[in-house]
């Protein structure tokens, strides 16, 4: 009788992907303790495991290694990231103490109970939706069925695919125009040089309609992701008295935390700015976080997927606390949350959630790791 297994056979257990041989491995290993088939079934469901049960921790530690790998986003797409995932979606959550199943079928050995999100709230995410405020202060509502040209004087705006695409314009008259997103929204924006933008939801970025012939200039307040266009202009994206100099490159920063803004950079060269300070440049992978009350900048190395993960469509929590975890889906959801103590705050959790599923799927899954309990009035949600 097996008293141990490696949990690479538990796991493609869970995608019917066994051979013959490790399918006798998983019985034996069932069959020789009860406390295996209970460990087995509370994986199975999504439950509190105990790791130490016929699992040694040093594999169950490399095999959570596995999931969070430095990601190269010039090599590595969007695609195959999520095939990644897939394949160590229940591996890695078990580790915490639950596990997502992504296939089942006749041959499996345990039945799979339907996770129970009755007590929880089903809250739509957000959608592609925006204000955009014209140079003369006029206001158009843009949504995801929104289709056609808006027109600012001489300037042509595109609106397609729920993006907004300026054209090329050489206009010496300084013209600017505001997207504002609410709680629960997101829109993209191609500005007049070609550079585009994903702004998330409570963001509000202004820029010229035709940049100078001298600079490019954007202002910023929320979270935003640039792909800015190659040019001998510079671009600045301002936040407060903050400057992000940039030419040419990928970068995401998030200006939520009124203390604190993110300046997290995939490729290029980015620069940054601050009154009485010297510029302090990043390096690809590198995270810059400028302190406002201090006007302090501390420079450290970070998996960027983690902080453009949003503009993909995912949720990436690693080993966040439940205050910031529920920070974010809060602006998402467009909801509020309360919290029956702060010790409840400090909680952490890890993984990746889908960030177009409803809000009852993501909780579930948050409490049955974390070990807190969520209940809802309307949009607020009570955290204990």
């Amino acid at each position: 009788m097996s008293t141990c297994i490696d949990w690479s056979v538990i796991s493609k257990s869970f995608r019917e992907d066994l051979s013959k041989d490790e399918q006798q491995q998983l019985n034996e290993w069932l069959d020789a303790s009860e406390d295996h088939r209970i460990f087995y079934e509370r994986a199975f469901r999504g439950g509190v495991t105990d790791p130490a049960i016929g699992i040694a921790y040093g594999v169950l530690q490399e095999k959570k290694k596995e999931l969070f790998y430095r990601i190269d986003t010039k090599k590595i797409g969007y695609r195959k990231l999520i095939f990644r995932w897939g394949s160590y979606a229940a591996l890695f959550l078990l580790v915490l103490g639950v596990a997502i199943i992504l296939k089942t079928g006749d041959r499996m050995i345990v039945e799979k109970p339907e996770p129970e999100y009755s007590q929880l709230p089903v809250l739509q995410p957000g959608t592609t939706k925006a204000i955009l405020t014209l140079a003369d202060g006029r206001q158009v509502t843009l949504d995801s069925i929104d289709r056609g040209v808006v027109s600012d004087g001489k300037t042509q705006i595109q609106n397609t695919n729920n993006t907004l695409i300026y054209s090329e314009n050489k206009s010496n008259i300084p013209a600017y125009n505001t997207i504002s997103i609410p709680r629960g929204g997101e829109y993209q924006v191609i500005l007049s040089d070609g550079t585009k933008v994903w702004i998330n939801s409570c963001t509000e970025i202004r820029y010229p309609v035709a940049f100078s012939p001298t600079e490019r200039v954007v202002y910023l307040s929320g979270e935003a992701y640039f792909e800015v266009k190659k040019d001998k202009r510079p671009f600045k994206v301002m936040v407060n008295d903050l400057q992000v100099r940039v030419y040419g490159t990928s970068f995401n920063v998030n200006a939520y935390d009124k203390q604190v803004v993110e300046t997290t950079l995939i490729e290029g060269n980015v620069g940054l700015w601050h009154k009485g300070n010297q510029e302090v440049y990043l390096k690809p992978s590198e995270q810059a976080r400028y302190q406002v009350d201090k006007s302090i900048v501390d420079i450290q190395r970070v998996n960027v997927y983690d902080f453009i993960a949003w503009k993909n469509g995912e949720f990436v929590f690693n080993d966040q606390t439940i205050e910031e975890i529920m920070k974010r889906l809060s602006v998402w959801y467009d909801i509020d949350v309360k919290y029956e103590n702060d010790m409840v705050k400090k909680r952490k959790f890890t993984g990746i959630m889908q960030r177009y599923a409803t809000i009852d799927k993501i909780l579930y899954y948050i409490q049955e790791t974390a070990t807190i309990n969520f209940t809802a009035n309307d949009r607020e949600i009570i955290v204990k």
